[in-house]
């Protein structure tokens, strides 16, 4: 037997969720994939009502979820979703990104 028989693995929770975030992307024009997306995608949500409708329901599901104990979990979710890459990573890169993550991050708090 193949050492690398077990390679495929069953997708997680928080990967299933990322994918909704850039299905909901998707669905209403708006770009994601690239950390540079994340402002676009802020601007799309003050502007766009069908996309902040289906967002807030969207966070609404996620939250109900909310099992993880990590305290920014949905952040990061959300973050993945639209930019490709871990809040971790976002962060890492500098102050560039920190402005629209806490905006994000108040938009989540309420």
């Amino acid at each position: 037997m193949s050492a690398y028989s077990n390679l495929h693995s069953e997708p997680t929770q928080e990967d299933r969720l990322v994918r909704q975030v850039v299905a909901a992307c998707a669905k209403h024009g708006v770009a994601y994939g690239s950390p540079d997306d994340l402002r676009g995608f802020l601007r799309a949500l003050d502007n766009n009502k069908h996309l902040a409708m289906d967002f807030w329901s969207m966070v609404a599901r996620m939250s109900e979820r909310g099992a993880v104990e990590e305290s920014d979990w949905l952040l990061n979710v959300i973050v993945e979703g639209v930019t490709g890459q871990t809040l971790a990573n976002l962060t890492a890169q500098g102050s560039t990104y920190q402005q629209p993550i806490q905006r994000l991050r108040s938009l989540l708090a309420g």
